[in-house]
Parts: C-alpha cells; structure tokens; sequence
C-alpha cells in the first residue's frame, strides 16, 4: 500500500511539473505574439513619418534628428540592399540609446524582414532585449495607437511630473500699537491717588 500511494503522489507531482510548464509556454507564447503584433503596427506607423523626414518635412528638430540617427533611416532601406548599402563596422556602431520606444518596435520589426544580413544580428539581439525590457504591449500599442505613457529615449531619465502650483503664504499684518485712552469729552479727569502713609521710620523721624 505505501508502494502504491508513492507511485500515486509521484504522478501527481509529474502532472503538476507538466501542467505549470504548459502554462509557462502559453503565456511566453501569448506574449511573443502581442509584441510581434505592436511592433508591426509601430512599423506601419512610422514608415510614412520617416519618409515624410527623409524629404525634409516634418518638425525641423525631428528632421535633424532623423538624418543624426542612422538607425532610423533603417526604416527606409530595402531589406535586400541593406548587405550592399551598410558596413558590417556600421552595424557594429549601432545602438538603441536615444530612441523612443515606438521607434525601438518598428526597427525590430524592419530587421525582422527576410533579406536583412547576418552582419545585423548583434544589433537585432540589442533590440530584442530592449523590447522585452518594455514588458507586455499596452493596449493602445495592440490598436496601433500611441501609449498614453510613452517611455522616455533609453538612457534618459523620466521627466518627472510638474508639481501644481502653490502660492507662497502670506504673512500676517504686524499688529499695531492699540491707541492711548483719551478720556471722553464732558468727563472730568479722574483724581489723581492719595498718598501712601509715612512708614514708621518717617513717623519717629517727624516726632
């Protein structure tokens, strides 16, 4: 019987093992999927406002921004020409520092791309790992829309929040001195006290 009841709780214990590691591998597979799906649709957007910088319209910081960064000109080059176009010592050079998250998501998905070289990988690897830094895709990103949160470029602080504004408290008035008593009018002064009696040193002194 003891036999028996061991064998008994060992499968119990191995079904367990098998039915938590299933979990595991659907919730890493339902993850990998939504961040597959968010930086699809950061590609989409994004493309067009590339091409839109590319031709020197947009917001002038953007535009000095985008022909700083040779990272975001990625977006725009054919998978195809990327082995002919960039240097295995230029995809060394790259780097996710700087970038907003959005822009981290349509990269990733760029060199995800058939066609891109094996000279990316180091840097698809950066990538990779700064998008599982993010964490879960919020629902805006899964809608193609922006995150009402959007985290700062990498390596850069959070703003913090602007604190409301408070005015300074105002001090008190100084009090003022209450006024002298003035007998009122028709009033005669009052008399003035009597005097103290002699002590009895002044009274034999006198006698």
């Amino acid at each position: 019987l003891q036999s028996l009841d061991a064998q008994r709780k060992k499968k119990e214990a191995h079904a367990a093992v098998r039915c938590t590691r299933k979990y595991e591998e659907e919730k890493q597979a339902a993850l990998h999927a939504s961040i597959l799906k968010a930086n699809m649709l950061a590609h989409a957007a994004l493309v067009p406002v590339a091409e839109k910088w590319s031709r020197g319209e947009g917001v002038a910081s953007d535009v000095k921004r985008f022909e700083r960064r040779p990272e975001l000109r990625l977006l725009l080059v054919e998978p195809s020409k990327m082995k002919m176009r960039i240097s295995a010592f230029q995809w060394s050079q790259y780097m996710s520092v700087g970038l907003h998250k959005a822009e981290v998501r349509a990269i990733s998905h760029c060199l995800k791309q058939s066609g891109v070289p094996a000279q990316a990988a180091s840097f698809i690897e950066l990538l990779r790992q700064r998008v599982l830094s993010y964490g879960s895709p919020t629902a805006a990103e899964l809608q193609g829309g922006e995150d009402p949160n959007p985290s700062p470029p990498s390596g850069q602080p959070p703003i913090p929040p602007e604190s409301p504004h408070v005015a300074p408290p105002q001090s008190a008035p100084p009090q003022s001195a209450p006024p002298p008593s003035v007998p009122a009018l028709g009033m005669p002064p009052s008399p003035p006290p009597p005097p103290l009696p002699p002590s009895p040193c002044q009274a034999r002194r006198a006698g």
